[in-house]
C-alpha cells in the first residue's frame, strides 16, 4: 500500500475509519498503523512491512525509546513479559488471559486476576473502558457513559433478548 502524502486523511485498514493521515494508532480500534503510510503493522514492528519505514520502540509505561530485545525498560524498569501464575507460560506485557491455560492476569503487571475484577490488587492498575458512542473514558463499573449519558446494557440482559 502506498499512501499519498498530500492526504489529510486515510482510511484505517482494520475498522475502516476515517483517521488523519501520519497517525500511528486508529483512534477508534487501536490497530498500529505505519505513520509513512497507513498500513496496519503488528504491536512490535520496527520497520514498515510496505514502505521500508523505520520506528522506534518506544517504553509504554514511560514512552522512551527501548532496544528490539529488551525484555525490562532501561529507563524506567517496567517488564516487557511476565510469567503465568497459572502455568508458568512466558506473557507479553498488556495481556489479559493466558492462552495456554485461561488463567486471567492484569495486563500491567502480570499477577492472578479472577475474571470480573476491575482492578490489580497486585499493583493497583484499574481497567477503564471507553463509551462506544463518543470513545470517552469510562470507569469499568459504570452503568452511563459521563461524557454522552449512553446507557450500558449488561451482556446478559442483552442476552436474554
Amino acid at each position: 500500500m502506498t499512501a499519498n502524502t498530500a492526504q489529510k486523511t486515510w482510511t484505517c485498514p482494520a475498522c475502516g475509519e476515517e483517521i488523519e493521515a501520519g497517525c500511528d494508532l486508529c483512534p477508534k480500534c487501536e490497530q498500529p498503523l505505519c505513520p509513512a503510510c497507513g498500513v496496519a503493522l503488528d504491536e512490535d514492528a520496527s520497520v514498515c512491512p510496505a514502505c521500508g519505514a523505520e520506528f522506534e520502540l518506544l517504553c509504554p509505561e514511560c514512552g522512551k525509546p527501548v532496544g528490539e530485545e529488551d525484555t525490562v525498560c532501561p529507563h524506567c524498569g517496567v517488564k516487557f513479559t511476565f510469567i503465568c501464575p497459572g502455568c508458568g507460560v512466558e506473557l507479553s506485557i498488556g495481556e489479559e488471559k493466558c492462552a495456554a491455560c485461561g488463567q486471567c492476569v492484569c495486563p500491567h503487571c502480570g499477577a492472578a486476576m479472577g475474571e470480573e475484577e476491575l482492578a490489580c490488587d497486585a499493583c493497583g492498575y484499574r481497567f477503564v473502558f471507553e463509551c462506544p458512542d463518543c470513545g470517552a473514558e469510562v470507569p469499568a463499573e459504570a452503568d452511563t457513559c459521563p461524557k454522552c449519558g449512553l446507557i450500558f446494557e449488561d451482556e446478559a440482559a442483552a442476552d436474554e433478548k
